[in-house]
């Protein structure tokens, strides 16, 4: 950043172990770019390890510097950024800061009372917790022909699976299979609990 006349307000951010303590910082902001004025840098109720900002000064306060607690950063496709129950981020930001969103990632809404203790305040980060951790549905879907290959004028059936590998529940689930235009539909059966079959 750069230009007396431009800012760095950071606030309610989990910036937190990007690198190894003493190996290089989670935050660097070169504060004079381009070499001419320094600009405002406030830095407040962030989970905040290691930070730079060169040349000084800047304004910061209450910032912590502990592990957040997220369910599982490492889950792959999708991380899954929920703080849990404990997390150090729960009630701990600033409901004033600048352009604070009035819902978090999932929609819900901030700031909540993460902590029981009366108080409505804004979590630190993207999420914001609101209870008990509703666990991720993950849906499997497979699709067989037979016989494979199918005569002209013959029938062919066609089996789709859904499964869900959990942990979650899955609710409200539908399923949209387009046959090919040389396909004619005749009929379709369901075998699963509380599934219904019907031609599109």
């Amino acid at each position: 950043i750069d230009g007396g006349s431009s800012f760095a307000r950071i606030y309610n951010n989990i910036i937190w172990g990007n690198l190894p303590q003493g190996v290089g910082e989670d935050l660097y902001l070169d504060n004079n770019a381009l070499g001419d004025n320094p600009s405002i840098v406030d830095i407040f109720n962030n989970d905040i390890g290691d930070l730079v900002v060169t040349p000084g000064p800047f304004s910061e306060g209450n910032n912590i510097d502990a592990d957040p607690m997220f369910v599982d950063m490492a889950l792959r496709p999708e991380p899954d950024p929920r703080l849990m129950a404990g997390s150090p981020a729960i009630d701990v930001g600033d409901d004033a800061a600048p352009a604070r969103p009035a819902t978090d990632f999932e929609f819900d809404a901030r700031p909540f009372d993460g902590d029981g203790d009366m108080t409505a305040t804004t979590d630190i980060g993207m999420d914001e917790f609101t209870g008990a951790i509703a666990q991720n549905a993950d849906l499997a879907v497979t699709k067989t022909d037979a016989p494979d290959p199918v005569t002209e004028g013959g029938n062919v059936l066609y089996t789709i699976v859904v499964t869900n590998n959990g942990p979650g529940d899955a609710t409200n689930v539908s399923l949209v299979d387009t046959l090919d235009e040389l396909v004619t539909f005749v009929t379709a059966n369901d075998r699963g609990d509380d599934a219904t079959a019907r031609p599109g």
